[in-house]
């Protein structure tokens, strides 16, 4: 656990010292929320980053779903707003910890 948070401490140190001990758990969760938000430049490095913060999934989608060829690439390519990498590997993430639930 300490070695999961070790990023997210070392963020939010300067903040830590500052603040009462009472208030270090309010602290290190708002700044752990920020820490994912990095971009990725494809949506298996976004989704083997949420398997390493937040555990696997059980069962995985095909490789090629997000492929530019792939169903959902067709339907979200004429979008005005297009989903980047990091938000399609949010969703498989969140939609494959649900099919193990």
């Amino acid at each position: 656990m300490l070695q999961k948070n070790a990023p997210i401490i070392e963020k939010c140190r300067e903040n830590l010292m500052a603040a009462p001990l009472n208030k270090w758990q309010q602290i290190i969760e708002e700044f752990g929320s920020s820490i994912h938000l990095t971009t990725k430049n494809s949506v298996q490095e976004a989704i083997d980053e949420f398997v390493e913060a937040y555990g696997p999934i059980e069962k995985a989608f095909s490789k090629d779903l997000f492929l530019p060829s792939s169903p959902l690439e067709l339907v979200s390519r004429d979008t005005k707003c297009k989903s980047n990498p990091k938000q399609l590997g949010l969703a498989h993430y969140c939609v494959g910890t649900f099919r193990k639930v």
